[in-house]
Parts: C-alpha cells; structure tokens; sequence
C-alpha cells in the first residue's frame, strides 16, 4: 500500500476558497435558496456543498465556480482574465525561436 500525501494549500489560495465559501453560503441564504435546491441547481451531493461553504481546498475549482455563477457573482469573484496573459512575452518568444532553431550539418569531410 503506498503511503498517502498530504497537499497543503497556499494560505492565499485557503483564504480566496474560504471568502469564497462564505460569500456563497450568505448569498444562497439571502436569495432563499434551500441547500436541496442550491445542490441540484450546480450538481453537487449536501455534504460537498457543507465543504464549499466551508471553503475545503478538495473541491474542484469548477464546483466553486459554478456555485457563484448560480448566485451571479462569477464576473466579481473570478474576473475574466485577458486572453495576452495566454500569449509568451517577447523576451520569451526570443528565447523560444532561438531554441527551435535547426541544427547545422556537419561536414563529415575528413
């Protein structure tokens, strides 16, 4: 049996998933959401939306982000990013092309 590892959590990544959590629990609450209505409108069982509420790291990011589209926070809490973040900065577009450079041919006269 291999031995279980723990992953801990980055303690800017923990606090984002407990405001998070928050965030969705008082905002289901105040728009009167049942958690049996709040669980079949994302897809997820009572006892996951007890852990997003509490802002657990083991919930995958598209169940969080699914929770605050549903509330309609998504665009406040994880505001699209700009589509240049996913393009390489010149510099490392240099350095890139330099790589991809092909080899020269060695001249095997002896």
């Amino acid at each position: 049996m291999g031995t279980k590892i723990k992953k801990t959590v980055n303690t800017n990544v923990s606090e984002r998933l407990a405001s998070w959590g928050q965030i969705i629990r008082a905002q289901r609450v105040t728009q009167r959401i049942t958690e049996i209505d709040f669980c079949r409108r994302i897809g997820i069982s009572k006892p996951t939306l007890v852990r997003l509420q509490k802002g657990a790291p083991g919930i995958a990011a598209d169940t969080y982000l699914e929770a605050l589209q549903a509330l309609g926070f998504l665009d406040m809490s994880a505001p699209q990013m700009p589509i240049s973040l996913s393009m390489p900065a010149p510099a490392t577009a240099k350095i890139i092309q330099r790589v991809r450079r092909s080899r020269m041919e060695l001249d095997n006269d002896f």
